[in-house]
């Protein structure tokens, strides 16, 4: 397997840090790939040693204030930012790869930032693949702090509070939740702008299931205290897709990946990439 390191810069000047898993010879196919917020692409090395043994590239940036990318933490001035941060990987990796298939998606919000890009920008890529997408939340926000967002999401925009994750929710692995308690680059901001951008994407999103038209790849954790398993069946039964597949596991926290089961998710996952390496 090769790792590589490497930056790009944004349209609006921002450097994000990127990294890729990739075997030794040429790939079957490019997964590009999105975190959650909060965390960051390293969280995700042992998906790409699995891809890449399979043959698969795993290509990912640490989003713009997440991780080793530049930026306030957990903020964004409009949704814009992460989609055309988003494309600007996928359109980087499409052209690094000529001839070679590309999927995209991402976890929690980088699932809803795949899906969100998937549903307004439609482009040609190979197929979406979306983890705990995070099309609404399986909690309910302290309504004080929700109407404060909106209030201040214009006068001060960058107003930075807590995300809310209890890391406990995020896998029954107790190494897991623990590595990511320590973990430096691990954060809990999002900022009034960021949060009042989130909501009106998971809304617009949902509203426009019906532009999803490419091959699709929705999983979730059944048990998931975060985002909500519901609004991804609602998306699933919605969208415009003639190739989706639905897979919510049964006693799964919201990182399956990261789960006690986490083999059987990437290897389902992998199944699904050769199922479609032809279509």
């Amino acid at each position: 397997m090769k790792h590589q390191t490497s930056t790009i810069e944004t349209t609006n000047g921002l450097h994000l840090f990127t990294q890729s898993w990739l075997p030794d010879g040429d790939p079957k196919a490019i997964v590009v790939f999105s975190h959650g917020i909060g965390e960051h692409s390293g969280r995700y090395a042992h998906i790409g040693q699995a891809l890449a043994d399979h043959g698969y590239g795993l290509c990912m940036d640490d989003l713009r204030g997440h991780g080793q990318s530049a930026g306030k933490r957990g903020h964004i001035d409009s949704w814009g930012d992460y989609r055309s941060d988003f494309m600007a990987i996928y359109d980087d990796t499409h052209t690094a790869y000529p001839g070679i298939p590309v999927f995209a998606g991402g976890h929690s919000l980088g699932g809803l930032i795949a899906l969100n890009a998937a549903v307004v920008t439609p482009n040609n890529c190979a197929g979406i693949i979306a983890s705990g997408a995070g099309l609404g939340l399986a909690f309910v926000p302290p309504q004080w702090k929700v109407s404060l967002a909106k209030t201040l999401s214009n006068l001060t925009p960058a107003l930075a509070m807590s995300n809310e994750i209890n890391p406990d929710w995020l896998s029954r692995d107790r190494a897991v939740v623990e590595a990511y308690r320590s973990d430096p680059l691990v954060h809990d901001r999002i900022t009034a702008r960021c949060f009042v951008e989130f909501t009106a994407a998971q809304e617009e999103t949902m509203s426009k299931a019906g532009n999803m038209t490419l091959p699709l790849y929705l999983i979730g954790g059944a048990e998931d205290q975060l985002t909500s398993t519901q609004a991804i069946e609602k998306f699933y039964t919605a969208a415009g897709s003639k190739d989706k597949t639905l897979k919510i596991y049964e006693g799964l926290y919201h990182e399956v990946f990261n789960e006690l089961e986490q083999e059987t998710v990437i290897g389902d996952l992998i199944t699904w990439l050769d199922q479609h390496l032809d279509r």
